[in-house]
């Protein structure tokens, strides 16, 4: 059935990449998850991973370093949806020929760091599957090796990359699975007090 939808697609908006595999934020009704991108052309996309949409939903998404995107949802099947953007936007297949980076999960929470054994408090600024932003009072300094917990998930070897007053840029030593990753999100956007911690994808 996946394949069928998908031969209809091609048919409807020309030439399609086939061979993307790209994280992708997704935000529906305020709520942010992690997909990945298998499709795309200037007049839609289709992702693996989503759940909780319907056919005729208006999503936003994000990849790698693209503006948020607004689309509708044209059909499901399970975890999987095609979409069709609401205005042409540019060419996303052109970042095959540039470097890569991991999009951002724009999310907000407390989170534990453990320094030299030392448990330290910080907050999360944003999250991807190959680092992290973090605010904190602690000193610290690019090169040092960190653990991050995020509710249950632990992550370690995590490496500090560049501090800029109170914040830390972190880098995982190997990128996390999508599954840890939406483990993570759901975490985070479970225990969040306060709303306005979840920031919607930035235009």
């Amino acid at each position: 059935m996946f394949e069928r939808m998908e031969a209809i697609m091609d048919r409807r908006e020309g030439r399609r990449l086939r061979t993307i595999y790209w994280p992708a934020l997704i935000e529906n009704a305020g709520r942010l998850s992690f997909a990945i991108m298998r499709n795309v052309s200037h007049e839609g996309a289709s992702f693996v991973g989503v759940s909780g949409v319907r056919a005729g939903d208006t999503i936003s998404y994000k990849v790698a370093n693209s503006e948020k995107i607004a689309a509708e949802v044209i059909w499901t099947d399970g975890d999987r949806i095609g979409v069709r953007n609401n205005s042409a936007v540019a060419d996303l297949t052109f970042s095959l020929d540039q470097p890569y980076r991991s999009v951002r999960l724009p999310i907000e929470a407390p989170v534990s760091v453990f320094k030299l054994g030392a448990e330290l408090h910080g907050q999360l600024k944003n999250l991807s599957q190959r680092g992290a932003c973090i605010a904190h009072n602690a000193i610290f300094s690019p090169g040092e090796y960190l653990t991050l917990k995020i509710g249950k998930i632990t992550i370690e070897k995590v490496t500090v990359v560049w501090t800029v007053g109170g914040d830390a840029g972190l880098r995982f030593s190997h990128a996390l699975q999508p599954e840890v990753l939406r483990q993570a999100l759901d975490i985070l956007q479970q225990n969040m007090s306060h709303p306005s911690s979840l920031r919607s994808i930035a235009a």
